[in-house]
């Protein structure tokens, strides 16, 4: 696998300026609390979805279907082997309260629908959009039940897996696959427009990303050693350990590629979101994924050329 150079720092320029746009619309109030929430919405709500429905219908080859069976392994052998090792981590480091919860579930979940869907489609293309779609339902399904649990600190809290279930990504996803598989194609003009509306999903995703970080004091990103953790973990360890055993078997290049580069994305934006609903260190868990987001711009392009040297 070689991915230009060009596109890759391309890809993270954009996304740097578009970052630093969202900052500027927030501080000047162009885009107001209501508005981030707004953008929110139409991005898990209409505009990820389209765009997963949009890959679905990519043109059928069978070796497809044996590299989605793969990508879902490896996805799930990382949801496992972080979950342990974060568990252990929060008992070495044991943060205070709800905190503890939030910095197991910060180690775990990344970024992987706001970032995860931008990135994979730009890099791979419709391809590492379909993995991209497969590493996003065992997210949700880790998510919305150790991920819901361990935020909220309560080990006897109720799974609410109607959520689960309901959740547009997880409907678009699930349909997307089945497109996929099966003979049934969307018409042209359908998914000209499905695509041309997940196109908007890199655009907002980092102004409101940008719209997050302009919020927060830049000494918040700082004064917390567990924030650092977190983004040593997220950022270098979890991928790094992903390639080195990759490394011992065959697998597409554009599968490794895919999910190393989700997995070597910062925390997201979920964490976020449940810890302010549950009370559970919110100050902590947004300085945290804003950390994270700064420092991954420069260390995804170091990532990215690991991929390239070792696939």
């Amino acid at each position: 696998m070689e991915l230009d150079s060009t596109v890759i720092f391309g890809l993270l320029a954009k996304m740097v300026i578009l970052i630093a746009l969202g900052m500027v619309a927030c501080r000047f109030r162009v885009i107001s609390q209501e508005g981030q929430q707004t953008i929110s919405r139409l991005l898990l709500s209409i505009i990820l979805p389209l765009g997963v429905l949009a890959a679905g219908n990519s043109t059928f080859n069978p070796k497809y279907s044996n590299n989605l069976l793969l990508t879902a392994l490896i996805v799930f052998a990382y949801y496992i082997v972080a979950i342990g090792l974060s568990l252990l981590m929060g008992r070495l480091f044991n943060p205070p309260g709800k905190k503890k919860g939030v910095f197991v579930a910060m180690n775990v979940f990344a970024n992987t629908s706001f970032m995860g869907y931008a990135i994979a489609s730009t890099l791979f293309g419709h391809e590492g959009m379909l993995f991209a779609i497969v590493y996003n339902l065992l997210y949700n399904l880790f998510m919305f039940t150790f991920g819901v649990m361990s935020i909220e600190g309560n080990g006897a809290s109720t799974i609410d897996w109607r959520k689960l279930v309901t959740n547009p990504l997880t409907i678009s996803s699930v349909i997307s696959l089945l497109i996929f598989i099966s003979p049934f194609r969307f018409p042209a003009m359908v998914t000209d427009s499905f695509s041309l509306v997940g196109s908007m999903s890199m655009p907002l995703s980092m102004i409101l990303i940008g719209c997050w970080l302009s919020d927060i004091p830049a000494k918040a990103l700082v004064r917390d050693g567990l924030s650092y953790v977190i983004s040593l973990m997220r950022l270098v360890c979890f991928p790094l350990i992903m390639i080195f055993v990759a490394r011992h078997f065959a697998i597409s290049p554009v599968v490794v590629g895919t999910c190393v580069v989700i997995t070597s994305l910062p925390a997201g934006s979920l964490n976020v979101i449940f810890a302010q609903k549950f009370g559970s260190a919110p100050d902590f868990a947004v300085a945290t994924m804003a950390q994270g987001t700064v420092f991954s711009v420069f260390t995804l392009p170091l990532v990215i050329s690991l991929l390239n040297h070792f696939f």
